[in-house]
């Protein structure tokens, strides 16, 4: 390629006289913009906080050597980072809501059940018409609250809820919460298709009690609440959408593929 000038090019805005000899290219101006600097949070594949840049929702993936370059003003290679919102359309508050959700849930106990199954959830919504990333939580409710303003607000009494609510408030306080890392990861890693679904397809979970109390065992009860609610809901949905898992604070979490037959035959059939 031949026609432009040195100092045209330095300024930015390279101009073509011609193109191997070619002048109908002569009034074709090409400016030239530097690439556009990563602004917003930034963490690793394993679901530690880096920290911001600039004042962005967006959620950039890289390591901490890459992180200080991008802090310093350097552009690193495409291969060191992964434009985590720009490609799966989930911003940082966006990601930590479902990771607080998850970690109010189960503490970072089956974080990727919990993470397939609120993408199952947003995908189905009702009669598989599908949920806005807002709408998703019209189900976070129980007998003594509803709705996400509530159970995020640190203030519900919940431990597992409140903790990471107060670690939200200053994200580097992430780091510090145990297994805070390994829910936001599930999150990152349910979106790149790292993981595959666990789950029968969930679309909702319950959580209960895996023990007896006291006077259950004095009545000689032989099933736990956990027990009773598993038996219930494979009666109801079938064993093969009923997944139940086991923690270690005694609580059974079940993954439920609740949707109903007709509307899953009903959604195929307009796919076909």
């Amino acid at each position: 390629m031949d026609g432009f000038r040195e100092e045209d090019f330095t300024g930015r805005v390279l101009r073509f006289k011609s193109i191997n000899g070619d002048t109908r290219f002569k009034n074709v101006t090409l400016e030239i913009y530097a690439a556009s600097k990563p602004k917003g949070y930034f963490y690793t594949k394993e679901g530690v906080y880096l920290g911001k840049i600039g004042t962005d929702n967006n959620v950039y993936i890289t390591d901490q050597a890459s992180f200080s370059e991008i802090e310093k003003g350097k552009t690193v290679s495409d291969d060191k980072i992964i434009y985590f919102t720009e490609k799966y359309k989930l911003n940082n508050e966006q990601m930590l809501d479902r990771a607080h959700w998850i970690f109010g849930e189960g503490r970072g106990e089956f974080a990727t059940e919990y993470a397939h199954t609120i993408e199952n959830m947003k995908k189905w919504g009702y009669h598989g018409k599908g949920f806005s990333e807002e709408g998703t939580y019209c189900s976070l409710s129980d007998s003594k609250y509803k709705g996400k303003s509530v159970f995020f607000s640190g203030k519900t009494g919940y431990e597992n809820y409140d903790d990471f609510a107060n670690a939200r408030i200053n994200l580097n306080d992430l780091n510090k919460l145990k297994n805070a890392d390994i829910v936001i990861k599930a999150i990152i890693d349910q979106k790149r298709g790292i993981t595959t679904d666990p789950t029968p397809n969930a679309t909702q979970w319950l959580g209960k009690r895996n023990y007896f109390f006291k006077q259950e065992i004095a009545k000689g009860e032989k099933l736990t609440k956990a027990d009773e609610s598993y038996n219930f809901q494979v009666k109801k949905h079938g064993k093969d959408k009923v997944l139940r898992k086991d923690g270690k604070s005694k609580r059974s979490h079940l993954f439920i593929d609740t949707r109903l037959q007709a509307d899953i035959d009903k959604l195929n059939k307009k796919k076909s």
